[in-house]
């Protein structure tokens, strides 16, 4: 595998164990505080307005 495939192939795996904790974590206080408060629309509305980032990779290794 190249140098740029195992890095993307990095940062696949990140966002894949990101993503897996969110969908099979368990439903905590917080989160219904969050929905009733409408922050996650505000955020969904903001990414959808937002230009895609030019380096993600970047952005994702930031993180």
């Amino acid at each position: 595998m190249s140098k740029v495939a195992a890095k993307y192939q990095a940062s696949f795996d990140k966002i894949e164990l990101i993503l897996d904790n969110l969908m099979h974590r368990e439903a905590e206080p917080e989160d219904a505080l969050l929905a009733a408060s409408g922050v996650l629309d505000r955020l969904l509305e903001e990414a959808k307005d937002s230009a895609p980032s030019e380096d993600w990779i970047k952005e994702l290794d930031a993180i």
